[in-house]
């Protein structure tokens, strides 16, 4: 379905969601390295584990920003949108894009030998589905209607 472009309705999401994980990831890795509080040295283990999440993080990344280039719609959350996109990775995932940043925020801080950072990671996914996820579910039910809601009944939030 497909909507005019005119419309002046969005999400209303007025932080940008890659900050919130930066942020959040950066003040977890600063607290750990200025307190010692589980700081680790990660084995090879944990190298192979921290490099495979970054790699699907960041194939899932691209893979989710395709769609929207091929639609010529935006992918930043604070903008209308133009078409629903249930192609390509959005067929397993509502919310892709984030599910990606999730995997490259766990494999960063996996890397950085931040506990504090994973542990972190629990209230950035509540602050995603309450403050982000859930604006964005209401704006695209009020734009797509039942076509929304079918979709959000087949595919799961996260993965």
């Amino acid at each position: 379905m497909t909507k005019p472009e005119s419309s002046t309705d969005n999400p209303g999401i007025k932080f940008p969601p890659p900050l919130i994980f930066f942020l959040t990831g950066l003040a977890g890795w600063l607290l750990g390295k200025t307190t010692g509080w589980l700081v680790f040295l990660p084995g090879l283990a944990l190298e192979i584990g921290a490099f495979s999440l970054l790699a699907i993080g960041f194939l899932l990344f691209f893979w989710s920003m395709l769609p929207f280039l091929v639609n010529k719609t935006s992918a930043l959350p604070w903008t209308a949108d133009s078409k629903l996109l249930v192609g390509g990775p959005y067929r397993f995932s509502r919310n892709p894009m984030y599910a990606s940043m999730a995997l490259l925020y766990l494999g960063i801080s996996l890397q950085l030998g931040s506990g504090i950072a994973i542990i972190l990671l629990v209230p950035v996914i509540f602050i995603m589905n309450q403050y982000v996820i859930k604006g964005e579910e209401a704006y695209l039910t009020r734009t797509f209607g039942e076509e929304y809601r079918n979709y959000q009944q087949k595919v799961r939030r996260w993965l």
